[in-house]
């Protein structure tokens, strides 16, 4: 229904919606592959969004391996949107997360915990063309990549695969978008670690605050993508020519 919901506003609005993107229903694959390959050829629609973990299973579990088999067929990328509410708790000896910091601080924990799941599982090595895009700029992987790359083998816990590469190597494929509260100096740390090629704007919209806030959810991120001291050409492929790429646009 809901995918329905935004084909059709696709077609009424294609001059504000160039495309849709999928939710799944991942608690069941066989259903959620349906519904994915409906959308791509059906609705015409330019890849899907997940969560960061699907019922508290994480990513790299063997029961997810067909997604992203199917998506890297299609060649269309995987959006990853963290997923933690207030129920679980910042310590043990509470029952909820307080003042809201799973907000502020938990999210981009998930996300960076998903891709880091994604990378030492050996996801992203066995499946070399498949896409995802993450939400908050990539989470705390710019700021913190180099303590991936430090966890010694024997640390390691489960089904270790080893890499053919270096894990920052699998790690800069991810792509990442502009979600930062406005925040030009943490762009700057995506883009250092990504490259410009591999950054999408993205509002957040109309998240936090709906139309009363919106200059916190668009033209904050605007503006703070227009200060980043890099060219104007790469600033254009972060606002439009990345996405158009990436989505195949025309």
């Amino acid at each position: 229904m809901c995918n329905d919901e935004m084909a059709e506003i696709v077609r009424g609005h294609p001059d504000r919606f160039p495309a849709a993107v999928a939710c799944l229903p991942m608690n069941d694959i066989d259903a959620a592959l349906r519904e994915a390959e409906r959308a791509v050829k059906d609705l015409k629609f330019k890849g899907v969004q997940i969560y960061t973990s699907v019922n508290g299973k994480p990513l790299n579990y063997p029961e997810f391996l067909p997604l992203y088999e199917l998506m890297a067929a299609y060649d269309l990328p995987i959006w990853i949107h963290p997923v933690r509410d207030r129920q679980v708790p910042d310590y043990p000896v509470e029952t909820m997360s307080e003042y809201g910091l799973f907000l502020a601080f938990a999210w981009p924990f998930e996300t960076t915990l998903a891709m880091g799941r994604l990378v030492f599982s050996g996801v992203l090595e066995k499946f070399p063309g498949l896409r995802f895009i993450t939400h908050h700029c990539g989470g705390m992987l710019p700021s913190f990549y180099k303590r991936a790359s430090l966890i010694p083998p024997g640390v390691r816990t489960g089904d270790v695969k080893e890499l053919a590469r270096s894990p920052v190597e699998y790690f800069r494929r991810f792509y990442a978008d502009t979600v930062m509260g406005g925040n030009t100096a943490a762009l700057m740390a995506g883009y250092s670690f990504f490259g410009a090629d591999h950054l999408l704007f993205a509002s957040d919209y109309p998240y936090p605050g709906g139309a009363a806030q919106s200059f916190q959810a668009l033209e904050g991120v605007i503006k703070s993508v227009e200060e980043m001291p890099i060219s104007d050409g790469e600033k254009a492929g972060i606002f439009y020519k990345n996405a158009r790429m990436l989505l195949k646009l025309p």
